[in-house]
């Protein structure tokens, strides 16, 4: 991890970071880590990604710890234009693994299923071998239904590394495999690790995918109720959860964002400062914290790289407002920190910015 990480172009999205990139960018980024040989935890969040992380803090941190996240699924995207956020469009994981699946090229990716139904993965990886096109199965392995504990075994793990793949496809439920890759990532030399849960019924023809039209209508949901109806009831749930979001999160946060355009005249100069203490390196955020100080703020977080690790204060006693972009920014300094064993610590956080903190459900960076 380097300074460059505050270049991505991530905003907040109700308590997760997003990367505002597009299907063909994504493919890109991915095709350059697997040639940089440059570990990358690939996550696709949905609306039932999002409902699970207002109660999970560890599949919540599973989010924030990945490397590239995108929107899969609509709902994300239609909150997102609510907002502002500008999200190009939506970025199924399927669809990113498609067309890496479609284009040539040379050498071939190595592709490791781990997970699925018992007897998909190796068909899955028998398809691609067949069919002599992007990607190649380097192996798969159905690990069964045990605990975590049994699928991080040591054999289980070798046999994956021994197959170099240039991506490991997991397939155990998203809270699960989430669970498990950030368990046993730092143990594997597979380039690129991501949990894609239906892919590998797709590659083996178990499930069919949504013919394309139904896709970009955003329907894709209906399409799988009707391939796989158990999933009736959390299409249904995360349906209720969404509505709930809409109203006591986005449209409340919509409307902060009109009172910030109508009195922003009345807001002190914005502006962001890092000052190094002896234990702590403290940032302190002036006036309005929204896209317009984008670059003056990534300049600040990267100079975080020129001093040993330590605690980062971010002090908002002037700090007026923040946007989900400059929020994104705060949750890659969270995974920063974390990654270097130190604190973020915010401080002087007045009532109105602890209520801006709950329309973004990001409540969880005060603790």
């Amino acid at each position: 991890m380097d300074r460059n990480i505050f270049d991505r172009p991530v905003y907040a999205l109700h308590g997760i970071p997003v990367d505002a990139i597009s299907t063909r960018e994504a493919c890109e980024k991915l095709l350059v880590s697997i040639r940089a040989k440059s570990p990358c935890f690939f996550t696709t969040p949905n609306l039932n990604f999002l409902v699970a992380c207002q109660t999970d803090a560890e599949f919540q941190n599973s989010v924030i710890d990945s490397d590239l996240i995108v929107a899969d699924g609509m709902p994300l995207v239609r909150i997102a234009r609510l907002l502002g956020i500008p999200l190009p469009e939506r970025v199924a994981g399927s669809t990113v693994f498609e067309n890496l699946r479609r284009t040539l090229h040379s050498p071939r990716l190595s592709v490791f299923f781990f997970g699925g139904p018992a007897g998909i993965a190796e068909k899955a990886n028998e398809v691609l071998n067949q069919e002599h096109l992007g990607m190649t199965g380097s192996g798969a392995i159905y690990p069964g239904f045990g605990n975590l504990n049994d699928m991080l075994a040591p054999t289980m793990l070798t046999s994956i590394n021994e197959c170099h793949p240039d991506m490991l496809v997991v397939a155990l439920g998203a809270k699960r495999g989430q669970a498990w890759i950030q368990a046993a990532k730092s143990q594997l030399n597979a380039t690129v690790i991501t949990h894609l849960g239906a892919v590998v019924n797709f590659v083996a023809g178990s499930v069919a995918r949504a013919p394309v039209w139904i896709q970009r209508i955003g329907m894709e949901w209906l399409w799988r109720i009707y391939q796989e109806p158990g999933l009736f009831m959390r299409y249904f749930s995360d349906g209720k959860a969404y509505i709930r979001i809409l109203v006591k999160h986005i449209l409340p946060l919509k409307k902060a964002q009109k009172n910030l355009e109508r009195k922003r005249q009345n807001y002190l100069p914005s502006e962001c400062k890092l000052y190094v203490g002896i234990n702590r390196l403290t940032l302190r955020l002036t006036g309005s914290a929204t896209s317009e100080i984008l670059p003056l703020l990534r300049a600040n977080l990267k100079n975080v790289f020129d001093n040993p690790p330590m605690a980062v204060e971010l002090d908002l006693k002037e700090c007026t407002y923040f946007d989900a972009a400059c929020l994104g920014q705060f949750m890659l300094l969270l995974k920063v920190q974390r990654n270097r064993g130190q604190p973020m610590l915010i401080t002087n956080v007045n009532a109105k910015l602890q209520r801006l903190f709950e329309l973004h459900a990001a409540t969880y960076m005060l603790k």
